[in-house]
């Protein structure tokens, strides 16, 4: 087990009176179904308290989750396996579901957990208390327009995909949808192409807030497009009722494949946090292997009673999810009109950029509101996670925030290089890497890559391509210049930039501009110092080494002593894949970019340089 493990906390509870927008809890009235059932049980039947569960409320509940995910849609889903109880799984809790898996792990032969950070921490907290390994892959905000709004992209399976070899082998992949805290949701289509490629992998989905992602207008006019009927028919056959709050979930998809599971709650849009009722949908086979884990004692019959109440009510509870988010879009427009930095999701809470979230989560509990800091997951330095709730919810948010100065300009996360291009720079650099190897090339990290890698054991997050110098021999002869066949056999263009200084590794075609993607590889030669009459290593490109020191190239200038730069490194990584580092790499770092630049990192922004905290990215 990890010895660095702590207890999950959610932190202290409000003070009384302070509205509680912090642990996205329901903010609305439960249904007379609901409130029926809760108030009968302990007077009634002594047996709700002193019984274990007998099983037949539970095989019951099981129909009425049959029933509320089955829905009888078949316009969408005309040749669909048939939903039973065998197909769902009762526990205390999705917490329970997402303990079972990781605890079943080991029956899969899986001792590793692919996930996206930043996500849902008690997930990491369990596979970590189990002894599993935690690979994280860095999703941050993914993409968003100006204004916070979630844009379509698909960058979240080209990230996975990287770890190709782990995937194959098999392991646990965690998919959080909505993602909480950044609101991203996976589609069918791209689960079901990594759950096909992948075979031995078993991809766990996590729905817990998969209700509200279902009344987005947008994602109502796409349907309807992409079946070619009108609007109205949609909201009126696809979307009546409670239909939307399964309209993006992959409950259906998950009973008719072997390694792919759901996790559903009904802490969240049914409001039953307090009862612990969760479930898992999926293939018998895999629920009864799952199932495994969970106890048969976990719910007692008084809260298998009220959740059962619930479902008989669901249309009341996806009335309240539509106005909720109605309310959200609202709440958040008013935010931005205030200046403020907010990142919507598809869900019942959004982001908001406040920069110093200790002190503005103390001054909003000061004005009555209650909100999580979120400042300390990758990714999200800055922010702060609020619960949407009622219009009377939303007055309150935002008179509290009327209290408050927004930050000058957006988030440095805005200008952090998109996921998906970080995803396409990984590959070029473990394909270059190999090409160079095959050539027999002696080379190591440079520049921003070697700053990457010793700072985040990746990228730094605001870079848009990779870095590796070589060196040439001592009468000036170049290795790579019979290399361009071998770097064409792997699919790779190799060939000068446009001044003819130094090389690139791209994908366009001989002698067109190169790649957006690509990687730049620099040449050194052992030399006399112009300045000290000394034997250093200087870079070939006479360009950077006219640079004014002023710039923000002037680093591209650094010079090696023979010392500092050999005997190259190994043991560094760049994500997965190891590259030489110069013998003296910190110091030669130090000496190029400023004593700090290992222990603080710098974002350029339209409103100056702004530091962010290490903490705030996490590369591996």
């Amino acid at each position: 087990m990890d010895n660095n493990v702590r207890a999950y906390s959610i932190g202290p509870p409000p003070p009384e009176g302070v509205l509680r927008l912090h642990l996205n809890e329901f903010r609305h009235e439960h249904s007379a179904w609901v409130r029926a059932a809760a108030a009968a049980p302990v007077a009634a039947r002594d047996e709700d308290l002193t019984r274990y569960p007998s099983g037949a409320l539970e095989a019951g509940l099981r129909r009425a989750l049959v029933q509320y995910l089955d829905g009888g849609d078949r316009l969408r889903y005309p040749d669909e396996v048939k939903m039973t109880p065998e197909h769902v799984l009762l526990a205390a809790g999705s917490d329970e579901v997402l303990r079972a898996v990781i605890n079943t792990s080991g029956l899969r032969g899986h001792r590793r957990v692919l996930m996206g950070v930043p996500s849902y921490t008690h997930f990491e907290h369990y596979a970590r208390l189990q002894g599993l390994e935690v690979v994280a892959v860095p999703l941050g905000l993914g993409a968003r327009d100006a204004a916070g709004r979630s844009l379509e992209r698909r960058a979240l399976e080209s990230a996975l995909r990287y770890y190709d070899a782990m995937l194959r082998e098999g392991c646990l992949v965690y998919l959080c949808s909505p993602n909480n805290p950044t609101g991203t949701i996976w589609t069918q289509a791209e689960v079901e192409r990594l759950a096909g490629d992948f075979p031995r992998s078993l991809f766990l989905v996590d729905e817990a807030y998969i209700e509200f992602a279902g009344h987005e207008p947008a994602d109502q006019r796409r349907t309807a497009a992409k079946l070619g009927i009108s609007l109205e028919l949609a909201r009126n056959t696809i979307y009546a009722g409670n239909a939307p709050m399964n309209i993006r979930s992959l409950a259906r998809y998950a009973i008719q494949s072997r390694n792919v599971v759901v996790s559903r709650t009904m802490s969240k849009v049914f409001g039953l946090a307090a009862l612990r009722v969760g479930y898992a949908v999926g293939c018998p086979d895999v629920i009864r292997r799952v199932g495994i884990a969970v106890s048969p004692k976990s719910m007692g019959d008084h809260s298998v009673r009220i959740a059962t109440a619930a479902l008989m009510g669901a249309s009341h509870y996806s009335w309240y999810a539509a106005a909720l988010m109605a309310s959200a879009e609202r709440l958040c427009e008013e935010l931005r009109a205030l200046d403020w930095w907010v990142a919507d999701t598809p869900a019942n809470f959004f982001l908001v950029y406040v920069g110093d979230t200790a002190a503005a989560v103390a001054a909003l509990a000061a004005a009555g509101v209650q909100v999580r800091d979120r400042g300390d997951q990758p990714g999200l330095a800055g922010f702060v996670r609020l619960t949407a709730g009622t219009a009377e919810d939303g007055a309150a948010v935002l008179a509290a925030f009327r209290g408050l100065t927004p930050p000058t300009g957006p988030p440095p996360q805005t200008l952090y290089t998109p996921k998906e291009r970080v995803a396409e720079i990984k590959t070029m650099m473990r394909r270059t890497v190999l090409a160079l190897r095959d050539c027999r090339v002696e080379f190591w990290a440079q520049s921003g890559t070697m700053l990457g890698m010793l700072r985040h054991g990746g990228m730094i997050p605001t870079d848009d391509d990779g870095d590796l110098a070589y060196r040439r021999g001592e009468d000036g002869h170049d290795p790579l210049a019979g290399c361009v066949e071998a770097f064409r056999e792997r699919g790779l263009t190799l060939q000068r930039n446009r001044t003819d200084a130094y090389w690139q590794v791209g994908t366009n075609e001989p002698g067109a501009t190169i790649s957006p993607v690509h990687v730049d590889l620099f040449s050194y030669r052992l030399a006399v110092d112009p300045v000290d009459g000394a034997q250093r290593y200087l870079l070939d490109d006479v360009r950077f080494r006219e640079e004014d020191p002023a710039s923000s190239q002037a680093h591209c200038n650094t010079k090696y002593t023979p010392r500092e730069l050999f005997p190259l490194v190994d043991g560094f990584r760049f994500y997965d894949l190891e590259i030489p580092m110069p013998r003296e790499s910190e110091a030669v770092l130090r000496r190029a970019l400023g004593e700090d630049c290992l222990r603080v990192m710098r974002v350029r922004t339209p409103a100056g340089v702004v530091e962010v905290p290490l903490t705030d990215f996490t590369a591996a």
